[in-house]
C-alpha cells in the first residue's frame, strides 16, 4: 500500500493519502454500524475487502459505493474477479489479487 501512495503521490504531490490497517473483523463492523447508521463519517475510503463479502455489502447499502465504471475496464480482469465487485452492470471495485489455487492431484 505504501509503495501505490508513493505513486500516486508522485503525480498527485497536493493530496495527502493515508493508510490505516484495521483487523478484517474490525473494519466489517465498523462499515456495517456506519452504512447502517446511514453516516460515512469516519469509514475509509477505500477499502480492501474479500471477493466473498462485496457483494453483500453493494446489495445491503446500494447507495453507498462509487460506480467506477467509467474509471477502469472490467474487461481487463478475469470474469470471476469482476463479477464481485460488480452490480446492476456497474463497477464498484477493482480486483486487487487472483487468489491462489493448488492442484490437490499429482
Amino acid at each position: 500500500m505504501n509503495i501505490a501512495k508513493e505513486a500516486y503521490n508522485a503525480k498527485h504531490p497536493d493530496v495527502k493519502v493515508n493508510i490505516v490497517e484495521y483487523a478484517q473483523a474490525d473494519i466489517i463492523q465498523k462499515m456495517n454500524t456506519g452504512l447502517n447508521s446511514g453516516t460515512t463519517k469516519g469509514l475509509p475510503n477505500i477499502v480492501l475487502i474479500e471477493d466473498y463479502r462485496a457483494q453483500g455489502f453493494l446489495q445491503s447499502y446500494p447507495d453507498s459505493f462509487v460506480d467506477l465504471s467509467g474509471k477502469i475496464k472490467a474487461e481487463d480482469f478475469a470474469d470471476y474477479k469482476i463479477g464481485p465487485t460488480s452490480l446492476n452492470g456497474k463497477q464498484y471495485g477493482v480486483p486487487f489479487d487472483s487468489g491462489v489455487a493448488r492442484s490437490i492431484y499429482s
